[in-house]
């Protein structure tokens, strides 16, 4: 059986056990990685009702991803159909002295891995890291009190209501890669067609821009990228609440906080993108001169622009930008029919 097969097998393997079954082959996989690479990987793992199991990289730097991650999860298991899901992480647990645990000179090392079923049993163990010997291991799992955000992910969950789609925008795609796409052309010919297009036009503008690439100007070939699907938003539009949307509902994919550190200020990034933009834009706008299908160069164009922007964003406030984009082109689009 082939690497794939035996993935997706191992997958649909965890999706039909019971909590219980789940998170003791959860525990001993934590295990055997603490022992192999040295840490845990902060990750949640997801269950849908269809049996799809997926994974989030849930590690923070700081508090204000921590929020992120408390802000849109809740919406993303909702939408995405969750029935059940494990969470790994590594803290320092406190001896109980007003102090902030990872400030308290008699804190120990644990791994924590809780595990929720939907309108369902809610499990939280615990056991110490031991870093004495030649690799470290884990003391015996203690089942503990469920308390704490990470255990509450079910709870009033975000009830975004997704932007309206009207059936004269094109059909739009995301970030795919060619076994997606074949996946699709089976089911939906058409659509397929229209994605493989973009997919191949998406690796021109990909080498170009990786020719084009000058360092410390990762926003401005961001900024040149959205420039020029600007003349395609009055009849795009929606496609980028599309992408939006694709973005929040997909962190398995599209991961929540930025990668890119420290994040660029605001400020900072307008300006770079001010002098460079053109740098970028130019060559791409001659490339797609003379395309005639505007949905092909919109999701190429996109799926390279998402590409950009995520490491500089993270998936919610790139979202945010696609569609206060999308906001802004329409409020401009009714003024102009008012004038």
């Amino acid at each position: 059986m082939g690497e794939a097969r035996c993935k997706k097998a191992a997958l649909r393997s965890l999706a039909a056990m019971s909590l219980t079954e789940h998170i003791d082959d959860f525990r001993a996989r934590v295990g055997s990685e603490l022992r192999r690479r040295g840490e845990v990987r902060h990750r949640l793992e997801a269950v849908t009702g269809t049996g799809e199991v997926f994974e989030i990289d849930t590690h923070w730097h700081d508090r204000g991803e921590r929020e992120a991650f408390c802000r849109s999860l809740p919406g993303v298991l909702q939408r995405r159909g969750v029935k059940r899901y494990l969470m790994a992480a590594e803290a320092w647990m406190g001896s109980g002295k007003d102090v902030r645990p990872s400030l308290d000179p008699d804190r120990i090392e644990v791994v924590q891995v809780i595990g929720v079923e939907r309108d369902g049993a809610r499990c939280y163990f615990q056991a110490e890291i031991k870093r004495g010997g030649e690799r470290p291991a884990l003391a015996e799992w203690e089942l503990v009190d469920a308390k704490g955000w990470m255990t509450q992910l079910f709870d009033g969950a975000d009830q975004d209501a997704q932007a309206a789609i009207s059936d004269e925008q094109p059909a739009m795609s995301s970030v795919l890669d060619e076994d997606d796409v074949r996946t699709l052309i089976d089911a939906d010919p058409d659509r397929g067609d229209l994605m493989m297009a973009s997919m191949e036009l998406g690796e021109e503008i990909k080498e170009m821009m990786g020719r084009l690439y000058r360092s410390g100007e990762e926003w401005a070939a961001f900024g040149g990228l959205v420039a020029t699907i600007q003349p395609l938003l009055p009849r795009c539009r929606n496609g980028l609440r599309l992408f939006a949307q694709m973005l929040r509902d997909n962190p398995d994919k599209y991961p929540i906080t930025p990668s890119v550190k420290p994040p660029i200020n605001k400020a900072a990034a307008y300006a770079v993108m001010k002098q460079h933009w053109r740098h970028y834009h130019d060559p791409v706008a001659e490339l797609l001169r003379g395309h005639g299908d505007e949905a092909v160069v919109f999701n190429a164009v996109m799926n390279i622009a998402v590409l950009a922007g995520m490491p500089l964003m993270g998936g919610p406030s790139l979202a945010d930008y696609l569609e206060e984009l999308a906001a802004q082109d329409e409020a401009a689009a009714e003024g102009a029919g008012a004038g």
